[in-house]
């Protein structure tokens, strides 16, 4: 369509200007937003890696001074993720021996 006057050729220019601003205002408001929340995720996730580290930390240093057998006992049945039996098989022990280091007994 070809504007008949001058007027309304610099009105379709104005109005489609303001159309594309707005239409750049939303894009990168929509933008930001979904960087804000990335960025909330990675933080959130961050600071939960950190603390499971910490966590994780705290654990193994118990772990260690468990006594030997009942450190090794632990590490089959949690690490290894061994059954009672197999570690009854494995350590040559009772299952009584077994079920008092791990739930101290």
């Amino acid at each position: 369509m070809i504007p008949q006057t001058f007027s309304t050729y610099i009105f379709t220019i104005a109005r489609n200007l303001a159309y594309n601003h707005m239409r750049d205002v939303v894009r990168w408001t929509k933008k930001e937003q979904l960087w804000e929340e990335i960025s909330c995720q990675v933080s959130d996730e961050t600071e939960t890696h950190l603390l499971q580290r910490e966590f994780q930390s705290a654990i193994d240093h118990i772990i260690k001074k468990l006594p030997p057998k009942k450190r090794t006992i632990y590490m089959l049945s949690q690490n290894e993720g061994k059954s009672n039996k197999e570690i009854v098989w494995k350590l040559k022990i009772s299952p009584k021996t077994v079920k008092n280091h791990l739930w101290g007994y």
